[in-house]
């Protein structure tokens, strides 16, 4: 119930009050109460997911107050408690999915450079690693829900890609954003309706283009480009008022000029730009 009020407060993850201080309370206590249950009756499985949910809710708090080793040390706790309940209960995909969710935490604060992080990209890409085997794990139980299991691996395999361009390992960059957007793909194909699976695949193709640009391979960045710019183009005619779609779009035009600039299609790279510009006024 603290855990509740905690994020009702001021856990930026959820709609809530601004109350930061009085969420970390909330918290405290959530983690108090579990941790006595634990003492007395040291094998209680809802006082374990207890204390988990309230060891990731502290570790978010910490890290929206950049207070990443601290951050992380609430996240690791979180992540052996959540990994006893799974080898207790293989078989519980809650159980699986909320392992994942905390290792994708580990990861992101400890080497991501697309977030605040600790700078261990060797720590970020073994708990990614983990993560994606998690996932695996709940795609593999072909549940109705796995669809949505498919579009968090495909964010694991983003964040993978991400952390290996940055340590400077672009072919293994490519290899993990190709397949990132290879999933997403498959579900905007198969799900049309949802605007969710498709905004996702374009924000995927961004780290796939830039990847290959990097690695010298400017005419699959100038395709993956164009991809960019007529998937952001569609989502903004079906919401023409949206400027993070149009902002969307014109980071697209941009990539796209500097693409073709870097191919030495200097009058496409300036009409490009110009699109670039014209969204922007």
């Amino acid at each position: 119930a603290y855990a509740r009020v905690g994020e009702i407060q001021g856990h930026s993850y959820f709609s809530n009050l601004g109350q930061s201080v009085p969420a970390e309370s909330s918290y405290a206590r959530a983690r108090r109460l579990a941790e006595g249950a634990l003492a007395v009756a040291p094998g209680d499985t809802a006082a374990r997911r207890a204390l988990a949910a309230a060891l990731v809710g502290t570790g978010d708090m910490h890290y929206d107050a950049n207070r990443l080793r601290e951050a992380l040390a609430a996240y690791r706790r979180a992540e052996m408690l959540r990994l006893a309940l799974v080898e207790a209960s293989p078989r519980d995909v809650g159980y699986q999915r909320a392992l994942g969710a905390v290792r994708m935490r580990v990861g992101d604060v400890a080497g991501n450079d697309g977030y605040p992080n600790l700078g261990d990209r060797p720590a970020a890409r073994e708990a990614y690693a983990l993560a994606a085997a998690t996932y695996e794990r709940v795609v593999a139980m072909a549940l109705p829900d796995s669809d949505d299991a498919r579009a968090v691996l495909a964010n694991v395999r983003l964040r993978q890609g991400m952390v290996a361009q940055s340590a400077g390992d672009a072919t293994g960059a490519v290899g993990m954003l190709a397949r990132a957007v290879a999933t997403f793909d498959d579900l905007a194909a198969r799900h049309p309706e949802n605007a969710d699976y498709r905004a996702e695949l374009y924000a995927a193709l961004s780290p796939l283009r830039i990847a290959l640009a990097e690695s010298g391979r400017i005419d699959s960045a100038i395709a993956v480009s164009r991809r960019m710019v007529e998937g952001n183009g569609a989502l903004l005619r079906d919401d023409p008022r949206n400027a993070i779609l149009r902002r969307n779009l014109a980071v697209s035009y941009r990539a796209l000029g500097r693409d073709l600039g870097s191919a030495g299609r200097a009058a496409d790279a300036v009409e490009a730009q110009r699109r670039s510009v014209a969204l922007t006024d």
